[in-house]
């Protein structure tokens, strides 16, 4: 009995240490992430709008601009770890001065939403948390995120002056970035369904720029018997002909699969799985009757598929 306690007594002590070094950490690196980006800020800062800088921008601008230039530094954000100092030459370059690249400490990420700071504006911050990767797999096993294990800090440049503040306010202007600069993500809107807030105005993404995107299920194939024609997705049958239908797709995130088949005459079929075939037979009182027929995919979780150009066809009846 003696032995047990001791050995409870020992896992007790050693669970406590553990969970104090996981708490003393997290605020260590959390404080050393905001430190170090406030310190590149300062250099930024001082060196910023420096002569060397303002002949580059002259450079880059070119010697006939009859204009008074005015370096802009800021720190804009590459990812949610990386991030750059760089000069705007007063709106006149496309291409920034890089100055520095940098990368937040191990552990130390940007809360997704501002891209950086603006060393020019009235206000302008970032939020940072730790450990948001191994919380969010811990999320993904246990199905939920105890509050007390998430700590913010934000930086915040007002009117010159940086801080750390763990209070949430609001962060001001932010520089022009990536999707991926603002935290978030460039979602195909063929194969991904965006989810939560939709950027507008970021660059680097073809597509649409979401805070997390979903896969989508996608059809792969969807053709008939007799053959369609693939140009016009046209298939033309006698009434009374049976059509059969066969569809292919990537069931995306879940194997779980419902297709639904509209014939175009009021009836429909729902199918299970990847890949599924099904028959119909049509009517038709008058010399030619048209059915458009169409196909959705919808997972396990409700995401549907696009629509694409091969998700519908036409069927010409011809009348008895």
């Amino acid at each position: 009995m003696r032995v047990l306690r001791t050995i409870l007594t020992t896992f007790l002590v050693l669970a406590l240490l553990s969970i104090g070094a996981l708490f003393a950490a997290r605020s260590a690196l959390l404080w050393w992430g905001s430190y170090s980006l406030i310190q590149a800020t300062k250099s930024l800062q001082r060196s910023g709008r420096g002569p060397q800088y303002l002949r580059q921008c002259q450079q880059e601008v070119g010697s006939d601009v009859n204009v008074t230039l005015t370096p802009e530094p800021q720190m804009r954000f590459l990812s949610n770890t990386e991030y750059m100092a760089e000069i705007l030459c007063d709106g006149f370059s496309a291409d920034p001065i890089i100055v520095e690249r940098y990368t937040l400490p191990v552990f130390v990420s940007k809360v997704p939403g501002s891209a950086g700071l603006i060393l020019g504006a009235e206000k302008s911050g970032v939020t940072l948390t730790v450990f948001a990767k191994e919380f969010e797999i811990l999320k993904s096993l246990i199905g939920y995120l105890p509050d007390f294990l998430i700590i913010q800090k934000q930086v915040i440049l007002e009117n010159g002056v940086l801080t750390m503040n763990s209070d949430e306010t609001d962060l001001g202007k932010s520089p022009v970035s990536t999707c991926s600069g603002y935290g978030f993500q460039c979602c195909n809107e063929q194969t991904d369904l965006g989810v939560g807030e939709k950027l507008e105005g970021a660059t680097g993404c073809t597509t649409s720029c979401y805070r997390s995107c979903t896969r989508r299920p996608v059809l792969l194939s969807f053709n008939t018997q007799p053959i369609l024609d693939p140009r016009s997705r046209t298939v033309s049958v006698p009434a009374g002909v049976a059509v059969t239908w066969s569809y292919v797709a990537d069931a995306g995130q879940d194997p779980s699969l419902t297709a639904w088949i509209d014939f175009g005459d009021g009836e429909h079929m729902e199918l299970q799985g990847e890949s599924g075939t099904t028959a119909h037979t049509y009517k038709c009182l008058s010399s030619e009757c048209r059915y458009k027929v169409e196909i959705s995919l919808t997972d396990a979780w409700g995401v549907t598929s696009a629509p694409l150009s091969i998700s519908t066809m036409t069927v010409i009846v011809r009348g008895q």
